[in-house]
């Protein structure tokens, strides 16, 4: 047996220790502090500050925040063979991305009225306003989020993750303390700027290191880049988004829409949990599996997208089990009106083990280059996630965890229809 595969495994071993540990901090803060916002809020306005957010997240995508991956997959396969390119890449999606931003930025700002008259919560408008000032910064900070993971400087991009995840924490809960859903929005907004400035930096410093110039100027020659794979594997990124946003307004204006929507965003939390290690595995497994092709290291790359599946799915169920058990519990920590989401939160975290299958498929899929496939399977699992809801959403918030599970078990037919070619090439 040779040492290589053990060398790829430790790779992916390292990396992904660095990278579950930044993420871990960043949910555990992410979880107290939902929970101490909940209590100061209450179900109703905890569920406009979830649809306040998920409003600039559908924005944020469109201007390309699923890009990280992306952006990652690109560098990683040309840091070895080619390191000026690398960096006119790294220089073009950061240019590129943050035009976007600003256009989508101003859309959203624009747009704030008519989308918070839509869902029934005029009151939103100064909050999705507000938060509309994230969008460039995510984008900007998820490209340089996603290079640094190609350019496997997984310790960086880990102190990062949690870096955000402390000052998202703080600023958010402080906000919602001293005003409210408005005041939340801007904690999210300065621990946001403060984050992308500590990035820019990491990102420069990491490029010096490994040799690799970063270039603002004559980069369009690497458009190219976009045509092939960054703007399919955005494009995958941009089709389940908009799904969730929709079935999120629809139970808003439903009785009681938005404290059911408040419930739903509190059990969800948990999904995104147990969704933390597959979710987190798959980028530097994705990185490294596509330098493996790179090199022409196949027999490698089978070896290490069968351990990440495995590793994934074993990890979310081991996180799902213990949630599952004390769930009564979980959903009264946000306080007594939340109470009654218990069976919510149960479907939520079955759901996520079969989605932590669907991560380590993707990360296998785009790294051999099977990104128009991941297209049509994003989309036909948001269709999924709105058709079920819609002919079940007299249920409220458990509809909604229902539609995610079903949405979950499609992506993870189709991936796995699509393996076969993975493993021919």
């Amino acid at each position: 047996m040779t040492s290589a595969p053990a060398s790829a495994r430790a790779r992916l071993a390292r990396g992904s220790l660095w990278t579950i540990t930044g993420t871990g901090i960043q949910y555990v803060t992410a979880m107290l502090a939902s929970i101490a916002v909940a209590r100061l809020l209450g179900p109703v306005h905890f569920g406009e500050l979830g649809l306040a957010r998920s409003t600039i997240v559908v924005f944020t995508l469109l201007a390309g925040a699923s890009i990280a991956m992306a952006t990652a997959r690109t560098v990683a396969g040309m840091r070895s063979v080619d390191r000026n390119r690398a960096g006119r890449v790294i220089g073009l999606l950061i240019s590129l991305c943050m035009i976007a931003g600003v256009i989508a930025t101003l859309l959203a700002v624009l747009l704030a009225p008519t989308i918070a008259a839509h869902v029934g919560a005029p009151q939103l408008t100064i909050p999705i306003a507000i938060g509309a000032l994230l969008i460039s910064l995510t984008v900007g900070g998820q490209v340089m989020q996603g290079a640094l993971s190609g350019l496997e400087a997984f310790g960086r991009a880990s102190r990062l993750l949690a870096l955000e995840g402390v000052l998202n924490a703080l600023l958010m809960t402080g906000g919602a303390w001293l005003r409210g859903v408005t005041g939340a929005m801007i904690g999210l907004v300065v621990a946001a700027a403060i984050v992308f400035v500590a990035r820019q930096i990491a990102l420069v410093t990491t490029c010096r290191e490994q040799s690799i110039p970063i270039h603002y100027r004559r980069t369009l020659s690497e458009l190219a880049v976009m045509r092939s794979f960054v703007g399919p594997a955005v494009l995958s990124g941009l089709c389940m988004p908009p799904f969730e946003w929709l079935a999120r307004a629809v139970l808003a204006r439903q009785a009681n829409g938005l404290a059911e929507v408040g419930v739903f965003g509190a059990a969800y939390a948990w999904a995104a949990a147990v969704l933390m290690v597959p979710s987190q595995m798959s980028r530097p497994a994705m990185a490294i599996m596509t330098n493996l092709l790179a090199e022409g290291n196949v027999q490698e790359f089978r070896g290490l997208r069968r351990d990440t599946l495995f590793t994934s799915i074993v990890a979310a169920a081991l996180a799902a089990v213990p949630i599952i058990v004390l769930a009564p519990w979980i959903m009264r920590a946000y306080g007594a009106a939340f109470g009654r989401g218990t069976f919510v939160l149960v479907i939520a975290v079955s759901g996520a083990v079969i989605g932590a299958a669907s991560w380590a498929l993707r990360a296998s899929l785009l790294a051999a280059g099977s990104v128009w496939m991941q297209c049509l399977q994003s989309l036909a699992t948001g269709v999924t996630l709105i058709a079920v809801f819609w002919f079940t959403r007299a249920h409220g918030a458990i509809a909604l965890a229902v539609a995610y599970a079903a949405a979950w078990s499609v992506s993870v037919i189709i991936q796995a229809f699509n393996a076969p070619e993975v493993s021919k090439r």
